[in-house]
């Protein structure tokens, strides 16, 4: 990939299997609010859209700012351990640092867990993290990268 110096790449879904810690931090809000928790695949069906409808959808929309607070409380604390990096990750962003590509760069809004998650999962030392909505003052929909 001549001229390539960085790719971006969503982390959630993409390159982290992050379902049981979204289910988690969804039960823990909706547990808060004295609602039943759903169980994982309906929870599997609903991600993919934003936290925050997310939220409305399992929750309400009268619920949904106080369950995203909730929610991200819980999640900010088990992330890391409760997500895991996808087959073939670590390999593929190892290639792609030796013959490809300078900075693999992984996009999310994991808000504290940016640095610790490069540690956990033994990210390739060129990888970089950028920030996502959460994590960066600019809402430009090219997120700032950093090694």
């Amino acid at each position: 990939m001549p001229g390539v110096d960085a790719l971006i790449f969503d982390l959630d879904g993409t390159l982290v299997d992050s379902y049981e810690a979204i289910h988690e931090s969804l039960s823990t809000a909706m547990r808060a609010k004295g609602m039943t928790p759903l169980d994982p695949p309906a929870v599997r069906r609903m991600v993919g859209r934003g936290l925050e409808l997310l939220v409305r959808d399992a929750m309400g929309p009268e619920n949904t700012e106080e369950g995203v607070r909730l929610y991200r409380a819980h999640y900010d604390r088990i992330c890391l351990a409760k997500s895991k990096l996808l087959p073939g990750v670590r390999e593929t962003l190892q290639w792609l640092t030796r013959r490809a590509c300078r900075w693999p760069c992984a996009r999310t809004s994991w808000p504290s867990s940016r640095s610790a998650s490069w540690t956990t999962w033994r990210w390739p030392s060129a990888s970089a993290s950028c920030s996502g909505p959460r994590t960066s003052r600019s809402q430009s929909p090219i997120p700032r990268c950093s090694t």
